[in-house]
């Protein structure tokens, strides 16, 4: 089956955390509080930043609106390798 995700590996130890998520998630954002920190956060996304806002097709952006009462179900799982 496809992966979908990250592998993030500490250098030191060799340790790796999986996270791994549907394939609804196709955008990330890697966050750091600036890269002085000596950690980071991988924020998995369904669409781009300010998809509503671009002239892109919805198989671009990622981009889809729910109807009041409708749902979406998506999955994410992390687990150390």
């Amino acid at each position: 089956k496809p992966f979908y995700g990250i592998i993030a590996t500490d250098t030191a130890s060799g340790k790796q955390i999986r996270y791994e998520v549907c394939k609804d998630f196709k955008f990330w954002i890697i966050w750091n509080d600036h890269g002085d920190k000596e950690y980071f956060c991988p924020e998995p996304m369904s669409w781009i930043i300010d998809a509503p806002n671009r002239p892109l097709p919805q198989t671009e952006s990622g981009y889809i609106e729910l109807a009041p009462g409708e749902s979406k179900t998506v999955t994410e799982k992390i687990y150390s390798m």
